[in-house]
């Protein structure tokens, strides 16, 4: 049985064409990204890769990068995360993309309606762009689409809007909520979205994933449960399992337990069970860690190692949310 990290975000770039009021990382000065070869180093027991940026479509060599990961980790679900912007240019990837890798997955972040999706990511036209964007996907193939959805201050009421339109569309929708970090999007505390609104639109997001007839939206439901907490300032109910149960890769090939603190590992060439033994030191602090975040990456691999207990946890809510109870 393989034994190590089974989920990562991987930055491929730090380059990108949004200028988002809410992330850092366009005005980020650059060097080299690694050779797509770099990732044959990647853990075997890799079982969810997020390849994220910058822009992951502005790597000229992006097919490339999903051929290594998908030779390296055939078993692993690669998910690309973009802006959306570059609408011709994944239109005529996607065909490529999909050949090599079948299960390839695409989340373009739509922020609200387009004046204030525009607003956000500081690009006129943006959220004509992402819509297209999966359009574009779609007919190229890609199955595994889906819409992430990012809550500042000031677009806390035009969430659901966006999650019923990506239901009715027959995209995922997965949610966030702005975070700070000091090596990925910076500093946004003032971005924070209002407790109130933030909480009840979290509060009603979940109650129409329980309803929903897809399973994956109840459990779902739990990870938005999350969110409702985080904003109202509640503290986080599980264990961080970042540094081993997940890792964040930079587009230098340095290790990080997580993407939201300054604790480089080292390189990955090295790999990452020598990594993991050498930074004991560091792995000790994500223990002790009082960010209180609530994100995907670190909450899923604890879900699934718990699969029993969060399954009836989730049964439970989804009949508290059918009887009218939520």
């Amino acid at each position: 049985m393989k034994t190590g990290p089974t989920q990562a975000i991987i930055a491929v770039t730090y380059r990108c064409n949004a200028r988002c009021g809410m992330c850092d990382i366009w005005r980020k000065e650059h060097a080299p990204e690694v050779e797509p070869s770099v990732y044959y180093h990647l853990p075997a027991s890799l079982r969810e890769i997020n390849l994220s940026g910058g822009e992951p479509f502005l790597r000229d060599d992006l097919e490339k990068i999903v051929a290594v990961m998908t030779e390296r980790l055939p078993g692993a679900r690669i998910l690309i995360s973009s802006n959306g912007l570059l609408t011709e240019r994944i239109a005529r990837l996607a065909p490529d993309l999909h050949r090599l890798n079948p299960r390839l997955g695409l989340r373009v972040s739509i922020d609200g309606s387009a004046a204030t999706h525009d607003r956000i990511r500081g690009i006129p036209g943006a959220h004509e762009h992402a819509w297209e964007t999966l359009a574009a996907a779609r007919r190229g193939g890609l199955r595994d689409l889906g819409i992430g959805f990012t809550m500042v201050a000031g677009n806390e009421e035009e969430m659901l809007p966006v999650y019923e339109r990506a239901m009715a569309l027959g995209y995922e929708f997965t949610g966030t909520v702005v975070h700070s970090s000091p090596i990925f999007f910076g500093e946004h505390d003032a971005q924070e979205p209002d407790r109130e609104k933030a909480g009840a639109a979290y509060e009603e997001l979940r109650r129409r994933q329980l309803r929903s007839w897809k399973p994956k939206n109840w459990f779902r439901a739990y990870f938005t449960g999350g969110l409702r907490d985080l904003v109202r300032g509640a503290a986080r109910p599980i264990q961080c399992e970042a540094g081993t149960a997940f890792f964040y890769l930079d587009p230098y090939g340095t290790v990080f337990p997580c993407h939201l603190r300054d604790w480089p590992l080292g390189k990955i060439e090295e790999g990452y069970d020598r990594l993991r033994a050498q930074g004991a030191a560091q792995l000790e602090r994500v223990t002790a860690c009082r960010a209180n975040c609530w994100m995907t990456c670190t909450v899923a691999p604890t879900m699934r190692r718990d699969l029993w207990w969060t399954a009836a946890r989730v049964s439970v809510d989804r009949v508290k949310a059918l009887v009218g109870w939520y």
